[in-house]
C-alpha cells in the first residue's frame, strides 16, 4: 500500500514531467493522502528526473521553513540530471558484478536493446 499511496500523490508530477511546488500539500488539488506514518507534509518540491526526454523518476524534498520558492527549484533542477548519472553508473556497476540481467537492472528497453548488442558483439 505505501508504494501505490506514494506513486498516486506523485502521479501528475510524473505524467506531466514538470515540476511541482507546494507550500500547502493539504490543500493541493492532487493530493490524495500520505501513507500510514509518514511525516505531515507542510511544504513540498518535487522534480522529476528524466533520461532521454522520459520522465523515470522524481527527486522530491519536503518541510522546508518557510516552504519552496524558484531558488530551491533550480537548485533541485540542477542537481537531477546528476542525480540520474549517479543511479544509471551504480546500475550499470551493479549489472557488472553481478552479470548481465537486463529485466533486474533496469526497466528501459531501449537501454537494454543497446547493452545487450554492445555485449553481444563484445563477446560474440
Amino acid at each position: 500500500m505505501h508504494s501505490k499511496v506514494k506513486n498516486e500523490r506523485h502521479s501528475r508530477l510524473l505524467k506531466d514531467g514538470k515540476a511541482l511546488i507546494s507550500n500547502d500539500p493539504a490543500t493541493h488539488p492532487d493530493r490524495v493522502g500520505l501513507p500510514v506514518g509518514h511525516p505531515q507534509l507542510r511544504a513540498f518540491l518535487g522534480v522529476p528526473l528524466k533520461r532521454e526526454g522520459r520522465t523515470i523518476g522524481l527527486l522530491a524534498v519536503g518541510n522546508r521553513e518557510g516552504g519552496y520558492a524558484n531558488d530551491q527549484l533550480e537548485s533541485l533542477e540542477a542537481l537531477a540530471p546528476t542525480i540520474v548519472e549517479a543511479f544509471l553508473r551504480k546500475r550499470a556497476e551493479h549489472s557488472l558484478e553481478v552479470g548481465f540481467e537486463p529485466t533486474r537492472i533496469l526497466k528501459d528497453e531501449k537501454f537494454y536493446a543497446k547493452e545487450k548488442t554492445a555485449l553481444t558483439l563484445q563477446t560474440g
